[in-house]
């Protein structure tokens, strides 16, 4: 008679921060084992337990497979999906943008889905990508744009510009008489 051992397979169970925003890091984890051999998206590879990887790009979003080992030597592979959602990149129209003291101006933002403006001084409303601005003096406005629960700001300076100043004076004096 022989005595065969069945030794336990190990467990993998993997989790993720995703979906993360680009520029954001990228956390991965698996349970407690003995070693772990990571591949993923974009060429990644480690050793790690916990990977991290410090700056996403939208390249490095797709599936990663850990395969683990236990002491034991037996093996498990379990893969996670990871999304990389782009961080917006917000554009504000005029620019540059000036006005005469008591004019207005139209503002359009593009490039994300959601809008809110600041500060609301002299706006006609402080959401949505177009607004009035109607500033007395040059004024800085930010406008966050969020798109896919990534958020990102665009910046534009409102000059006003005084009203011009009128003299008159004739051109040669006339003297009644």
């Amino acid at each position: 008679t022989t005595a065969v051992v069945v030794n336990p397979s190990p467990t993998a169970t993997i989790t993720s921060n995703s979906p993360v925003c680009s520029g954001n890091p990228i956390n991965l984890s698996v349970n407690a084992n003995t070693s772990y051999t990571w591949a993923g998206p974009n060429g990644f590879t480690s050793n790690l337990q916990n990977p991290t990887i410090a700056s996403a790009v939208v390249a490095n979003g797709g599936n990663y497979s850990v395969t683990v080992t236990n002491g034991f030597g037996c093996t498990t592979t379990s893969v996670v999906t990871v999304v990389v959602n782009p961080t917006p990149t917000i554009t504000i129209n005029p620019n540059p943008a000036a006005i005469c003291l008591g004019n207005s101006i139209n503002l359009t933002a593009s490039g994300a889905n959601a809008y809110t403006w600041t500060p609301a001084t002299a706006l006609n409303t402080n959401i949505g990508a177009n607004v009035i601005a109607t500033p007395i003096v040059q004024t800085t406005y930010t406008v966050l744009g969020s798109a896919l629960n990534c958020t990102n700001t665009g910046v534009i300076t409102v000059s006003v510009l005084g009203l011009p100043s009128v003299t008159v004076t004739p051109s040669s004096p006339t003297i009644c008489m």
